[in-house]
């Protein structure tokens, strides 16, 4: 079997100069000195912050690059284009859109879960506040611990239910794709 050439180009391995140096010896600096004004915990935190944008923004740049690359097909053995690279693209050629492409409303009943599941972590925001901090325990703090509860029980509420409401969609269009195959 022939190996077929792949004459795509690849990902350049990264150049760094020393402006590039300068500036990570400076951003160094700089938290090094945040550390020492803000104290270790927000100075770290601050620093993830920034590896966590700036992972962002390399990841944008590796992926539109390779993006780039792949969209080029490899010759076939005899070193031609294969078929499809040779004529226009119809809607034949490409898969089926899922229903996870279609943007839907979530409906009733997953708006009244987030607010149960809302209710549900403010109560236990302020059960925990007045056990934790029975002798200092006033309403409004009791309040802010369940407000504070009950919008990341919502949220986590949210992601939960949204997940759950994409897997089983996935998993029942797949199994009726299957369905219909046989």
């Amino acid at each position: 079997m022939t190996e077929r050439k792949d004459y795509r180009a690849g990902l350049k391995p990264p150049k760094f100069g020393l402006a590039a140096l300068f500036f990570m010896i400076a951003m160094l600096g700089a938290s090094f000195a945040a550390i020492k004004f803000f104290g270790g915990h927000a100075a770290i935190g601050v620093v993830v912050m920034l590896l966590a944008v700036a992972a962002h923004v390399v990841g944008t740049a590796i992926g539109k690059k390779l993006r780039d690359s792949g969209n080029r097909p490899l010759p076939n053995a005899d070193g031609e284009l294969p078929e499809y690279a040779q004529r226009e693209l119809t809607d034949d050629d490409f898969a089926p859109s899922t229903r996870l492409s279609r943007h839907d409303s979530m409906g009733r009943a997953t708006f009244v879960l987030i607010a149960i599941g809302a209710i549900l972590s403010a109560a236990v925001g302020a059960i925990l506040f007045l056990f934790v901090y029975w002798e200092k325990a006033e309403i409004w703090n009791i309040g802010a611990g369940a407000l504070a509860f009950a919008i990341l029980g919502g949220i986590a509420t949210f992601a939960g239910v949204g997940f759950l409401r994409a897997s089983i969609g996935a998993v029942s269009q797949a199994s009726s794709d299957i369905r219909k195959r046989r």
